[in-house]
């Protein structure tokens, strides 16, 4: 079973691999727009999970989402 966090996160990645791809550059600020703001949905889940149970994965992709704006590549 998907949590909500892991599936946002999903949401988040395919953001940043569309953004790779755009032909314009403000499609591709919107899309890393979109994936830093499913980002911030997923955090938002995970800490409502530990509030109720504990345990964080702590995977976040804004390093990706900054390295995709600066034009550094990702490892």
């Amino acid at each position: 079973m998907t949590t909500a966090a892991e599936e946002f996160r999903l949401h988040a990645e395919e953001c940043l691999q569309q953004a790779k791809h755009a032909a314009r550059p403000d499609t591709q600020e919107t899309l890393l727009s979109m994936a830093e703001h499913w980002n911030e949905l997923a955090i938002c889940m995970d800490d409502f999970a530990e509030s109720l149970v504990g345990g964080r994965s702590g995977y976040t992709i804004r390093t990706s989402v900054t390295q995709a704006r600066s034009g550094t590549p990702r490892h």
